[in-house]
């Protein structure tokens, strides 16, 4: 299973919460293990997970009907769905529909019919045989306030935020989820070798990105983080590719990453054609150095912020004005999943906890430096995901 059980059902006792529900792409999928595609890619649908804190209840989904044929193709783990709109596909005979189309047909036959998510959604609480004494968490991340307000009204009663507590849940990632980031890692790191290698003076931004999503494509994975830059543009924190070209002694900068199997990668390489400055490898040494030194420290009970002026004070003894807001942020399902190592964070690191820890440094005109590791928090110390070497490769 992808998602932690065992957690969310502790926060949830803890919140005192009998129902959760899930409306976000993010926590629906992560709960659900189902991509619908049109709540991803249409602004505006619904689609939902109703979690009972009862575990002699089952899970109910609620997603639109035209989304049915994904489920026949992908099978979620929960099997009681709630659909809602219509879609049409025609049946003339058919007589060598495969195993696919016949449980798309039976999903089909099955389907409620119901008009709008609201009343799908309504129904999935009837057939949990929802009482106003239970206590009900709503996803607020993706729905309307107005929708939250006719669901209470609806039901007669008054729901609780509950992103946070999906967040939190997701914070301490499952063996599967902890499997997916590794190869994610693992294919972003082969990607990039194969694009320098392919990587001439003269090719644009472009070109090179064009370059690295046929890399990743040929390995499984789909298009995430796409910042490339050459020489100044390289400085540019999300730099967008341009028709800039690259030329010899010209710092590249990657932070780039993947999807595989709905996880995120996001990491950093830099390269140059020729050589660059003292400063430039000075200043790289000392970004890796002070990276290093925090991930040494990173163990359960740490506090975060005790990480994050490990690396800045580590850094600042060769760069006196280096700043920075974080330095790390959570994979996952979302390229910044929760929590972010900054100066004030209170929280104390897990095991299982997977971390992107970076501390890039950009400069007009120098360029941008960036080194980022991801790491899992194990029980006395972390497991470092990325094998790529840390260093300025030179072409």
């Amino acid at each position: 299973m992808l998602h932690n059980r065992t957690r969310l059902l502790k926060l949830m006792d803890e919140q005192q919460l009998d129902y959760i529900i899930a409306s976000s792409p993010e926590n629906f999928y992560y709960l659900s293990e189902l991509y619908s595609l049109n709540h991803w890619q249409v602004k505006g649908t619904q689609a939902f997970v109703v979690y009972p804190r009862d575990e002699a209840k089952n899970p109910i989904i609620v997603m639109p009907q035209c989304d049915l044929d994904i489920l026949a193709d992908c099978p979620s783990w929960i099997t009681d769905i709630k659909s809602y709109g219509k879609c049409i596909i025609e049946e003339v005979g058919n007589p060598n529909l495969t195993e696919t189309d016949k449980r798309y047909k039976y999903l089909r036959s099955k389907a409620d019919g119901f008009a709008s998510a609201m009343e799908a959604l309504i129904a999935a609480f009837k057939k949990l045989k929802y009482n106003t004494k239970e206590r009900i968490g709503f996803d607020e991340r993706n729905v309307p306030f107005t929708f939250i307000k006719e669901f209470e009204n609806v039901m007669g009663t008054t729901v609780e935020a509950a992103n946070s507590i999906l967040q939190k849940t997701r914070l301490i990632k499952t063996p599967e989820e902890i499997r997916r980031l590794h190869k994610s890692v693992q294919i972003t790191e082969q990607s990039i070798r194969s694009t320098l290698e392919r990587t001439q003076i003269g090719m644009t931004e472009k070109e090179i990105l064009k370059i690295y999503y046929e890399e990743i494509a040929k390995r499984g994975a789909l298009p995430s983080l796409n910042c490339i830059g050459v020489g100044g543009h390289s400085a540019y924190a999300n730099s967008q590719v341009t028709k800039r070209k690259l030329k010899r002694d010209q710092l590249i900068r990657f932070d780039i990453g993947c999807i595989y199997e709905f996880y995120h990668s996001d990491t950093a390489q830099n390269a140059v054609f020729g050589t660059l400055s003292d400063r430039h490898y000075e200043y790289f040494d000392a970004i890796k150095n002070g990276i290093a030194l925090g991930i040494s420290q990173m163990k359960p009970g740490v506090k975060a912020a005790t990480i994050f002026h490990t690396i800045m004070d580590g850094i600042k003894k060769t760069i006196p004005h280096y700043d920075r807001h974080h330095v790390g942020h959570g994979i996952g399902i979302e390229v910044y999943d929760p929590p972010m190592i900054t100066p004030n964070a209170d929280w104390s690191l897990a095991e299982n906890m997977v971390f992107c820890v970076e501390a890039p440094y950009y400069e007009f005109e120098f360029g941008g430096l960036q080194v980022e590791e991801v790491v899992r928090v194990t029980a006395d110390g972390v497991e470092i995901l990325s094998q790529r070497p840390v260093e300025i490769i030179v072409l």
